[in-house]
Parts: structure tokens; C-alpha cells; sequence
């Protein structure tokens, strides 16, 4: 089997649970944000939203393959590479049954919200056969006209009770998105990236995709890469 870039590993643990994350009180008048004790640049991205730690030991032990690591999968996201080799993407790949999901709730115009990252021509061929999701339920290859990293997946720190949300969807500021309600970022604890994609047409040949479409944000480059 083909181990992803973004699977996680048994080795691997996350460094810091959101539900022991503390609250930044910072006086009367100021709003409180999370933070880590000896936090780091690149704890956080250019919208100040803290991002859950992780060790780093891709290889060793078992891969989790029901399982992203949080830094390996918002490096691929943030850059367009593939979530299998990390090589520069060229297709967007989704289990056919979100997609139809999708289309039955939203209608084909509304973007398509996707956590995937996207893959390269050749690795979509061994998504197809090694994927156990992919090779029962069947998969297609959307084609968007356009698309950007729209909005983050995380809990919210609620500060009156000390206590986390459930995983949600938190748009980023001036995205486009089908879901989510805006929050306080900086009550934000966040674990991976959602992209949004607009103007799709969908395929079954690989072929007749052309690219990714065209990036509406601004391509960043992660600092947690390695």
C-alpha cells in the first residue's frame, strides 16, 4: 500500500489537545485568545488562528490512514501539491457519493467544500485502486473554474465555560463558502484546511481535466513545512 504524505503515523501524537489549550485573559476591555505557553511563529497563520501541534515521524510505526497530520495536510493545501507524493497537483478527486450529496442539498452552483487536498495525474490512479472508500463507492474528478482555501475545520473555545466545541467549519475572512459561521479567530483551535470549489464540472476521465482551476488566494508557503 501507498502511504499518502498526509497520513498520519502511530508515532505521531498531537502535542497539544485543544480541551487543555488555556484562554488568554487579557484584561478588561480586551477579548480573550488562545495560545500556547511557548508558542512559536509558525504556531500560527497570517490570520492569527492557532494550529494544532503535532509530532513529526512520518514512517515510523503504523500509518493511521483514517488520520491526517494537521501539518502535512495544511502544507499540501496551502501549496496545491499532492496529498500523496507532494508533487504540483492537477486534479481535484472526491468519493462520488459527497458529490452527489452535495448536489442534491446545494445544486450544482453552489462551491463545493472539500478537505481533500487535491492529487497529481498518477497518483488519482492509485488513489483509485488503493483507496477502499474510492474503489467501493466510486470516485469523480472535478473541474472548477476557480477555487481557494476558504475556510478552516476546528473547535471555538467558548471563554464563560472554559470549554471547546465540537469540530466545525469556521470560514476564513472575505471567503465564499456553503457553511460555517463566523467566530472570534483567536478562539479558534484549528486542524486542517477547507478549499472551496467554484464553477465545477465533474468527469470520470482524469483526461479531461485540465488543471486545478484558477487560485482566487494568495498561495502561501506553510512555515510548519519540513
Amino acid at each position: 500500500m501507498t502511504v499518502p504524505y498526509i497520513t498520519a503515523w502511530s508515532a505521531e501524537d498531537v502535542l497539544a489537545d485543544p480541551d487543555t489549550l488555556p484562554l488568554l485573559r487579557t484584561g478588561p476591555g480586551r477579548a480573550p485568545a488562545l495560545v500556547y505557553p511557548d508558542e512559536q511563529s509558525q504556531d500560527r497563520d497570517r490570520y492569527g488562528i492557532l494550529w494544532r501541534r503535532a509530532t513529526w515521524a512520518p514512517g515510523e510505526g503504523q500509518p493511521r490512514f483514517a488520520r491526517v497530520h494537521p501539518i502535512r495536510h495544511r502544507r499540501v493545501m496551502l501549496r496545491g501539491s499532492c496529498q500523496i507524493c507532494t508533487a504540483p497537483a492537477s486534479l481535484w478527486m472526491t468519493a462520488a457519493p459527497a458529490w452527489h450529496a452535495h448536489l442534491e442539498r446545494l445544486g450544482p452552483a453552489a462551491p463545493y467544500l472539500t478537505v481533500d487536498p487535491p492529487v497529481c495525474h498518477s497518483c488519482a490512479i492509485t488513489a483509485a485502486h488503493q483507496c477502499p472508500g474510492l474503489r467501493a463507492d466510486g470516485y469523480v474528478f472535478l473541474a472548477p473554474r476557480r477555487w481557494a482555501n476558504v475556510a478552516v475545520r476546528g473547535q471555538v473555545a467558548d471563554p464563560a465555560s472554559d470549554s471547546f466545541s465540537e469540530s466545525r467549519l469556521i470560514p476564513l475572512p472575505g471567503a465564499v463558502t456553503t457553511g460555517g459561521t463566523p467566530v472570534d479567530l483567536r478562539l479558534v483551535a484549528a486542524e486542517s484546511l477547507v478549499s472551496g470549489l467554484f464553477e465545477i464540472t465533474a468527469h470520470h476521465d482524469p483526461d479531461e481535466v485540465a488543471g486545478l482551476g484558477r487560485r482566487l488566494d494568495t498561495p502561501a508557503r506553510s512555515r510548519t513545512a519540513r
